[in-house]
């Protein structure tokens, strides 16, 4: 005997969706019960998952910003830590430091420190804030 898929009010279908964006950790279009709106819900996951990317990058930006804001206020002499780097004003410009380290079986390997001079300059380059996994500075 083949299963019909059921329409489902649209109070289930909105809880569905809350309790999806509450652990949005599955998809929500392959709910068992819910086949006749698969359409509807994967246009909604998809709307989300966009929603929050673009959420993440505005943070992103915003953060980046701040951060360059903050190195401009630096008087000479002055540090600050940005992902674990270390920023220190000095006469025309930056130099960061970062501090890589290297373990072995929980045991610290090797310790190097990496300094780079930023010249100052009326737009700071923000690739200086990445993490390391895009670039290698």
């Amino acid at each position: 005997m083949e299963k019909i898929a059921n329409k489902r009010s649209q109070a289930a279908i909105d809880r569905l969706k809350q309790a999806w964006i509450k652990d949005p950790c599955w998809d929500i279009y392959s709910e068992e019960g819910f086949e006749a709106h698969r359409d509807e819900l994967k246009a909604f996951q998809d709307e989300m998952e966009k929603n929050w990317e673009q959420e993440v990058e505005r943070k992103e930006r915003e953060r980046s910003l701040k951060q360059r804001k903050d190195l401009y206020g630096l008087d000479l002499g002055q540090a600050t830590d940005i992902d674990g780097r270390l920023f220190v004003r000095v006469p025309g410009g930056w130099v960061m430091e970062k501090t890589e380290i290297s373990r072995v079986c929980g045991e610290v390997k090797d310790v190097s420190v990496v300094a780079v001079f930023i010249p100052l300059s009326n737009e700071f380059q923000v690739s200086f804030f990445d993490s390391g996994s895009k670039q290698n500075v």
